[in-house]
C-alpha cells in the first residue's frame, strides 16, 4: 500500500508527503516517521493528514500544537504556578540573570518528607530544561530537608553544594531561591529555553492528601519536552 501526507499549512515542510510499498500484514499497526520543518511558530493546532490507498486500513494523523509559552513580566520574572485536585500547590518564578537563572519556588507541602536517596518518592519539585525540542534534557530535584532547609540534586542524587539554596519553613509550606547557571542547566545564556516542573507533596493543608502534580500536563518529562513551556524574556 501507500500512503501521502496532506497540511493545509504553510509553515510546516515535510520530507516527504508520500510513503511507498508499506507493508501491513493484517491486524498489525506499522509505524512510520516523518521529518517536519516548522518554517514559524505555530501559533494554533495544525492537523497533518494521513491518507492511504486502501480502504480497509486506518490511518491515523497527528496534531501539531502550539507550544504554552511562560513570558517574563516587567521585573524579568516568567511566573510558575501549579494546581493539585484545583486547589494551589506551587508557586513561584524563573528570571534570566546575566547568564544565571533565578528560581524561587512556595510550595505548600504540609506534610514535608524528603527521599533524598529517591527523590522523586519523597516532597521534591523536579525541574527540568532543555535548550530547545531538539536538545539533550537536563533534570534536577529540589529536595526539602526534614525540617528545615533545601538543596538541588542531579539526577544522580548528587548534592550541588556550589549551588546554594536559601529556605524556609512554616507548618504549611515552604519556600526556596536559588540560582543556576545557564551552562549546568545545558541551556543558552541569552534567549528562551524550554522548562517543565513535577510536584510531589506529601500533604496540601489539612483536609487533603498530598500527591504529584506536573507543570506541562505530563508526566514523562525526562524523555521528553514536547509539552514543556518556553520562557521567554
Amino acid at each position: 500500500m501507500s500512503a501521502e501526507l496532506i497540511s493545509s499549512d504553510p509553515n510546516l515542510k515535510l520530507e516527504t508527503s508520500t510513503l511507498e510499498n508499506i507493508k501491513v500484514a493484517v491486524g498489525e499497526t506499522v509505524s512510520k516517521t516523518i521529518e517536519v520543518t516548522i518554517i514559524a511558530p505555530i501559533e494554533t493546532t495544525v492537523e497533518v493528514e494521513l491518507i492511504t490507498d486502501q480502504p480497509n486500513t486506518l490511518a491515523v494523523g497527528a496534531s501539531l500544537m502550539p507550544r504554552k509559552l511562560l513570558k517574563a513580566d516587567s521585573s524579568g520574572k516568567a511566573p510558575i504556578k501549579i494546581d493539585l485536585a484545583g486547589f494551589e500547590a506551587v508557586t513561584g518564578s524563573v528570571r534570566r540573570n546575566g547568564d544565571m537563572l533565578d528560581l524561587e519556588f512556595r510550595v505548600l507541602d504540609s506534610k514535608v518528607k524528603p527521599l533524598p536517596n529517591t527523590p522523586h518518592k519523597g516532597s521534591c519539585i523536579e525541574l527540568f530544561f532543555a535548550k530547545d525540542a531538539s536538545s539533550p534534557i537536563t533534570q534536577f530535584f529540589l529536595v526539602p530537608g526534614e525540617n528545615e532547609g533545601a538543596v538541588l540534586m542531579t539526577v544522580g542524587r548528587h548534592v550541588l553544594d556550589t549551588i546554594p539554596v536559601q529556605s524556609e519553613r512554616t507548618q504549611i509550606d515552604y519556600t526556596a531561591r536559588f540560582s543556576l547557571p545557564a551552562e549546568i542547566a545545558k541551556v543558552s545564556a541569552a534567549g528562551s529555553f524550554l522548562f517543565d516542573a513535577i510536584a510531589n507533596l506529601g500533604a496540601l493543608g489539612d483536609a487533603h492528601s498530598g500527591g504529584r502534580t506536573c507543570l506541562g500536563g505530563q508526566f514523562n518529562s525526562s524523555v521528553s519536552s514536547a509539552h514543556y513551556h518556553e520562557i521567554r524574556n
